[in-house]
Order: structure tokens, then sequence, then C-alpha cells
């Protein structure tokens, strides 16, 4: 009975020596993925960078410095509706007189 309690103990304490030598071969190979992935962000910071110094403003639609000359006064065009929903007004505007319009 003796003998069997020291060949489990003698086994688990193998067993606990090479997942120790395991995890420590696993330890030294991650710092090269980290720099490899650590490489990879830095290249993909500095190619955004570029491509956003590259990138136009473009039109906003619903700038509101735009001049809209229905709020001011002014008058609309005839052909347009004027349609009001929960208080806000709205205008239908037609498309048949539109020139980009396929017949």
């Amino acid at each position: 009975m003796k003998a069997l309690i020291a060949i489990a103990l003698a086994g688990c304490c193998i067993f606990g020596g090479v997942l120790a030598l395991a995890a420590d071969n696993e330890s030294t190979s991650k710092p090269s993925e980290l720099d490899t992935l650590l490489r990879q962000v830095a290249d993909l910071e500095a190619r955004v960078s570029a491509l956003e110094s590259r990138l136009q403003p473009g039109p906003h639609l619903l700038d509101k410095s735009m001049p809209r000359p229905w709020l001011h006064g002014h008058p609309v065009p005839e052909n347009w509706s004027r349609r009001e929903f929960n208080g806000m007004p709205y205008y239908v505007v037609p498309l048949h007189n539109d020139p980009n319009r396929t017949p």
C-alpha cells in the first residue's frame, strides 16, 4: 500500500514538472508573438492616419448653415405642397419636372 502511494506521488511530481516545463516554453514564445502584434497595430495606426489625412470633407446634407429660403419668408416653388406632421411642417416636392428622371 505504501509503495502504491509512493508511486502515485512520484507520478504526480513528474507530471507537475512536465507541465511546468511546458508552461515555461509557452511563456518564452509569447513575447515574440506579442511584439509581432504590437508592430502590426503600430503599422495599422500609421496607415489609418495616412488615409485620414487624404480624406476630403464632403458636403453635409443637414448642415445648419445651408440657406433654407422657406424658413426666411421667401416663397417656395408653386409645385411644392406644404404639409404638417406633429406640428412640424414639411414639403412634398414633385418629381415630374426633374430633368434627371427617365420617362
